[in-house]
Formats: C-alpha cells, structure tokens, sequence
C-alpha cells in the first residue's frame, strides 16, 4: 500500500497531496495523478497547497541533473491543466519550492542561491523575483488575498541572551 499524504483543501473540496512519490489532487471523481516536470516516469513531485481557482503548487524533479547526477528539484504551478516550472533565483542554482498560491495567482516559496543559502521568492505574472531583501533568511513565507507575501524571519541576536 502506497502511503498517502493531504496537504490543503480549497474551497470546493478539493485536496492537494502526495502518494507514492507524485502530486495528486482528491475531488469528487477520484484521485488525479498531476505527474512532474520531468519527462522521466520515475521522477517524483509533491504539492504544498491548492487555492479558490484549483491552481496548485509545490515543487519536482526536472530532467536537469545537478554536479552529483541527482535530479534538479524545482517550484511549479499546475494550473488544472499542466505543470509549470517556476525556475530558480540563478542559474548555476538547483533547487525552488512552492510553499503557497493565493487566488491572484501569485506564488511565493525559497530557492537555493549560489552563496548556499535560501531565499524568498515571490513569482507573479510569469516571473520570479527575489524576496529576499523583504524576509532576509525567511523560515516560511505565504501570499494573501492582497497579492503581497507575508512571512517570518530568522536573525542572528533577535533572541535575549
């Protein structure tokens, strides 16, 4: 038995998840494989959230093979139809992920930068931006029905001693 995993639900009831290594959605007339960007049939996806539209989205392997031969993982919007790779901040970088999706469409999630750190990111009308300057590290981030991302920062010293 595959292991299965629901993430978010929108508004009309339907989930976002994973089972056995790929993106799937729940509604009404079953369970719905969104498959990945990958053009490889053993290339793995997950999903992270679903908003009001049943965009979705999350992050997957591509056909991009890092230094070590491992599969580059990147950020995707499926929007009902197919998956699109988001990208990343760079390119000499190999990993994105979508963390949320708000009903404007706008994504926001992290990306590896050259200095192997994690940025923010926020992606809207076809393309990607670095957030960074707004969240600094960012630990998780979102995008509210505003159309700006909100989220949390890390910092060095912010704790009392």
């Amino acid at each position: 038995m595959k292991k299965a995993v629901a993430n978010s639900i929108n508004d009309q009831g339907r989930i976002v998840g994973g089972s056995g290594g790929r993106a799937v959605t729940w509604d009404a007339q079953g369970i719905r494989d969104l498959g990945t960007i990958s053009t490889v049939e053993s290339a793995t996806s997950r999903t992270a959230m679903i908003n009001s539209a049943g965009h979705v989205v999350g992050r997957s392997q591509t056909d991009i093979l890092s230094a070590t031969g491992s599969r580059v993982t990147h950020a995707f919007l499926w929007n009902g139809s197919s998956m699109q790779d988001l990208g990343t901040l760079g390119a000499s970088t190999n990993f994105s992920d979508a963390f949320a999706v708000n009903d404007s469409s706008v994504v926001v999630g992290e990306a590896a930068v050259e200095s192997g750190t994690y940025h923010a990111w926020m992606w809207r009308n076809g393309g990607i931006g670095n957030s960074n300057a707004i969240f600094g590290a960012s630990e998780k981030i979102g995008a509210g029905k505003c159309r700006e991302p909100s989220g949390s920062r890390l910092s060095r010293g912010a704790w009392p001693k």
